[in-house]
């Protein structure tokens, strides 16, 4: 039976007890590192720190079945505008089977690029560019993906580039764009939200991306919404909002070799 003394002596006891777990101790950073990773083999990859290059390029994954969790570190350049945030390349070969998660990139000429890649995943990263002015093309990417299948690029935050998202090349298609927040930069207006193109170096009118799936996006503060070459048709557009400086669609005649369904458009000040 308890005593009016053990009551208090256990309750001081508990106290004791919830005071230690709740309190806050003091977090060392560790320093962040200014040399490049390399992925080459299969696995699960979890970042314990900072990644800030001086130029180049950051991370780069060159096999297939690899999940890189950024575990809200960031990966970042100093000369702002170079370079490529995180690569999913091998140059031998396709890869497949890649997932990139959870944290910041920023400021590359290309943040994200995917090359010859399948069943790639990308989603949860917060994607700040430099607010650069554009010179000769779009400026700084967000995301581009060349020669890519069935990637699903979700809930990803992109901000402060001249073009979002990128896809290109006859062999990408079947890709899910969605759910992603994509503005552009406060200086001056930007070209493009996204993009879909053939391969650089070709006619604007060859094969471009097909059977893409892009929708519930937000794009806003871009010169154009969303972008098709000639030569990229049957994707499927639906329920996006677009608040566009110039047009929410290019060219306007997008909507008879693309499916264009339930996206709210609306012209905002530059």
């Amino acid at each position: 039976m308890f005593t009016r003394q053990s009551l208090f002596a256990l309750f001081a006891t508990i106290a004791i007890l919830f005071a230690g777990i709740c309190s806050t101790p003091a977090l060392a950073q560790a320093p962040a590192s200014s040399q490049p990773l390399v992925i080459s083999r299969p696995g699960v990859y979890v970042l314990n720190r900072d990644i800030r290059v001086p130029n180049g390029d950051a991370i780069t994954i060159n096999t297939s079945n690899v999940t890189l969790d950024l575990n809200g570190r960031s990966v970042s350049t100093e000369t702002a505008g170079t370079g490529r945030g995180i690569v999913i390349a091998s140059g031998n070969g396709q890869i497949s089977g890649v997932s990139v998660k959870g944290g910041k990139v920023g400021s590359f000429a290309m943040n994200v690029f995917a090359e010859n890649t399948a069943n790639l995943k990308i989603d949860h990263l917060q994607i700040v560019g430099a607010d650069l002015a554009a010179q000769s093309g779009p400026g700084e990417i967000g995301i581009l993906l060349v020669s890519t299948r069935g990637a699903a690029v979700t809930h990803n935050l992109i901000t402060n580039v001249g073009l979002g998202i990128f896809i290109r090349g006859s062999l990408s298609g079947g890709n899910r764009i969605s759910e992603n927040t994509l503005v552009g930069g406060a200086n001056t207006p930007r070209p493009l939200g996204m993009c879909w193109n053939p391969l650089a170096g070709q006619p604007s009118d060859a094969p471009g991306p097909k059977g893409d799936l892009v929708y519930n996006n937000h794009v806003s503060q871009f010169n154009t919404g969303i972008s098709f070459s000639t030569g990229s048709i049957g994707n499927i557009i639906q329920e996006n909002t677009i608040a566009f400086i110039n047009a929410a669609f290019s060219p306007a005649t997008s909507a008879v070799t693309n499916v264009l369904v339930d996206n709210t458009t609306i012209q905002v000040a530059p």
